[in-house]
């Protein structure tokens, strides 16, 4: 089964480590980038690089938008550097023409500024592009110079790709033991240059010898490691390439579902970077697979698309396989016409391959000549030197004899080394004491460093006091604070405590003064009705008619009073509690006074007057207004007490956007001071009087009113109000 071979394609040294996050990283900088020079280009083309091996288009793109920046601000590198990047692009795709055109401007750019490391590479991705389409000897011309390029440059990366490539030659040629040299001595070049991209394609190369070799464990091996190294650098042409070698191993050696899901894991790469060859190849091993399965109908739709993608790339190798597969679905089916129309397509595609195979034995004879032809000319060069040493050392003898007939001369030869000696030994002597000078020199700064270096030492020791006794200074200070804050906080709670007993101990002598006027306030009438019914029980004969009648209407009244009392005081207590609200509605003042009348009609010792309209309307609680105006009728009366004029006016009236309803009598008049509970919650309770004007006013301030008081000593009248909104 056919397996692609890793040729090597250089553009710009650039590794595919971290290639998500290089590309985020050169976007964010070419978005940040203003001016249109130079270096925006070489951005645009490092942008390009990274895309490389993930996503084919957008390195196409960004290398155009590249050379038409180069090129509209006349930098020539960086447009040469964009065409080499565009024929990646078109490589990587499968067009190899486009690629040829574009490595071809690319390599004229470069020779134009005479940059040498660009043309290596240029000629060196010449030579993959006809190693792709079998021109084995161009291919290895254009190596050869690629190197001779690459090493007056001393790039040693470079050289050591297009040694790699060259093995592909051989191993093409299937001289393995050659192949399997430079992809070795190719991996050892890129590892010592630590270009992963470069072992991970020898690593493929390798296992592809072993592969052809037969020597699947090994094949396996190398498979793995190089589909292991691409993975660690996201090179996604590399995982497509390898999950297709590791498919075509696994088809071999019969573990079929482990070679499905490689090459579909393979196709699924190559179909979104648009590799055609790749794509073609996986086709054709899933034609394979499914024949294996005895499903011919998808074999031989996978077949046909395999075929029609190699015709598009001038794949014969491949469309030869998918021709034999055909053939030997159709022989599987019993469809013998069919059969043989592929077998002989087959036969047709191997001819040509044989007459191919012959050019690359033409192509080695070639290779072989020329290096025949190499050592012919340097041993001839080498018996030329050896002459030219036999006569050089004839002329050395000549010299001799003279130098022996010439005593003299000779002797003060002598003369003249022997003072030659005495002058080096005296300059050994000074050059000794000059290094012993040194040598004291070099002793002397080595203890000043020393000493520096104690100092150093001394002076971060004492950096590290210094910081212990600010942090132990710190720690102290901070639990000072935590202890004066504590404190505070404990004075403000025993503030607050004090303030609440004072106002416990206010609230504990209210109670005592509330039920000590409660208990007097209800007493008075529950006296006089215990008294009439005493009366009434034990001696009923001394009471005559008509002053039973009024006694009765007296004990009536006491308790009427009584019950009124307790009503308002049950009310007043539930207007105390939080959550108690009254509840407004609209009430004729009709409404309002008619209960009242009733309640007052039996009141003959004073006249009630009532000054108001009928459909007059309030907006109240009708009982709490109740309340109010009993309590007010009841303190009026009480003034009123042993006065044969006593009047009380029941008033309401408009005004602007207030109703006001007022209670006014003829009882001679009195100081406001008497009123005083009425404005002030704080107002203390007297022993004698009610809670009356307590509960007006929290009645009043319940309902929203204003109760306002006027009282004149002179008239002898006096009068309250209360306002409500409307």
């Amino acid at each position: 089964m056919k397996t692609l071979i890793a040729i090597g394609l250089l553009f710009i040294p650039m590794l595919f480590i971290g290639q998500q996050k290089a590309v985020e990283s050169l976007t964010k900088k070419l978005e940040e980038y203003k001016k249109d020079d130079s270096g925006k280009a070489d951005l645009m083309l490092q942008l390009a690089a990274a895309y490389y091996g993930t996503n084919t288009q957008k390195l196409s793109q960004t290398a155009k938008d590249a050379y038409q920046l180069s090129s509209s601000i006349n930098y020539k590198k960086g447009a040469a550097e964009a065409l080499k990047l565009q024929g990646a692009a078109a490589i990587s795709q499968g067009d190899f023409p486009g690629a040829e055109s574009y490595f071809t401007q690319s390599l004229n750019g470069f020779q134009q500024i005479n940059y040498l490391p660009g043309i290596a590479v240029c000629y060196s991705n010449l030579g993959s592009v006809k190693l792709y389409q079998n021109q084995y000897a161009n291919a290895l011309k254009l190596y050869q110079t690629s190197i001779r390029y690459a090493e007056k440059a001393g790039d040693y990366k470079t050289s050591a790709m297009a040694y790699g490539n060259m093995g592909i030659i051989y191993s093409e040629m299937k001289d393995y033991h050659k192949a399997l040299l430079k992809f070795t001595s190719a991996l050892q070049n890129h590892t010592q240059a630590k270009n992963e991209n470069g072992m991970a394609s020898s690593y493929s190369n390798i296992g592809t010898v072993y592969f052809n070799q037969d020597r699947n464990e090994e094949a396996l091996q190398y498979y793995q490691l190089a589909l292991s190294k691409n993975q660690d650098i996201s090179n996604q042409l590399g995982i497509a390439r390898e999950s297709g070698n590791l498919a075509s191993l696994y088809m071999k050696i019969n573990r079929y579902q482990d070679a499905f899901n490689n090459v579909k894991a393979a196709l699924k790469i190559n179909e979104e970077l648009n590799n055609k060859k790749g794509v073609a190849l996986n086709n054709q091993q899933l034609g394979e697979f499914y024949l294996h399965e005895k499903q011919y109908e998808k074999a031989l739709d996978h077949f046909r698309k395999s075929v029609k993608k190699a015709k598009e790339i001038g794949a014969k190798d491949i469309e030869k396989a998918n021709f034999k597969s055909i053939n030997e679905l159709y022989d599987q089916r019993n469809m013998a016409d069919s059969a043989y129309y592929f077998y002989k397509k087959f036969v047709g595609l191997k001819e040509d391959m044989d007459n191919e195979t012959n050019r690359k034995q033409i192509s080695r004879l070639e290779i072989q000549y020329e290096f025949d032809s190499k050592e012919e000319k340097y041993k001839t060069q080498q018996i030329i030197d050896q002459e030219r040493l036999k006569q050089n050392q004839l002329l050395l003898s000549i010299n001799n004899l003279r130098l022996s007939e010439s005593n003299k001369e000779r002797d003060l030869a002598q003369m003249g080394i022997q003072r030659t000696e005495s002058e080096l030994r005296n300059k050994k002597l000074e050059s000794d004491a000059r290094q012993k000078q040194l040598e004291i020199s070099r002793k002397e700064n080595q203890l000043k460093q020393n000493e520096i270096k104690v100092n150093k030492l001394r002076l971060n020791e004492k950096e590290k006091e210094r910081w212990y006794l600010l942090s132990g200074v710190s720690v102290f200070a901070l639990i000072g604070g935590l202890l004066f804050y504590q404190n505070q906080q404990r004075k403000k709670a025993n503030r607050k405590l004090e303030v609440l007993n004072q106002q416990l101990d206010r609230a504990n002598q209210n109670k005592i003064r509330f039920f000590g006027i409660l208990n007097h306030d209800l007493r008075s009438p529950v006296a006089k009705l215990i008294h009439f019914l005493h009366l009434q029980k034990s001696a009923p004969d001394l009471i005559d008619p008509a002053h039973k009648i009024q006694l009765e209407n007296q004990a009536t009244a006491s308790a009427e009073q009584l019950l009124a009392q307790m009503e308002d005081l049950l009310l007043w207590s539930k207007s105390q509690m939080e959550n108690f609200q009254p509840q407004k509605r609209s009430f004729s003042a009709e409404a309002i006074f008619s209960e009242l009348k009733m309640e007052w009609s039996g009141q003959n010792a004073t006249e009630f007057l009532y000054q108001y309209h009928p459909d007059l309307q309030v907006f109240t609680d009708k009982e709490f207004l109740k309340t109010i105006l009993r309590n007010l009728v009841s303190n009026a009366q009480k003034v009123l007490q042993n006065r044969s004029d006593a009047k009380i006016w029941i008033g309401a009236e408009e005004r602007s956007n207030e109703v006001v309803i007022s209670v006014k009598d003829n009882g001679g008049g009195t100081s406001l001071e008497k009123f005083k509970a009425l404005y002030e919650e704080d107002a203390s309770l007297g022993i004698k009087h009610g809670l009356g004007l307590h509960v007006i006013r929290d009645f009043a301030k319940a309902i929203g009113s204003e109760v306002a008081v006027s009282t004149n000593t002179q008239t002898g009248e006096t009068s309250i109000e209360v306002r409500l909104k409307k």
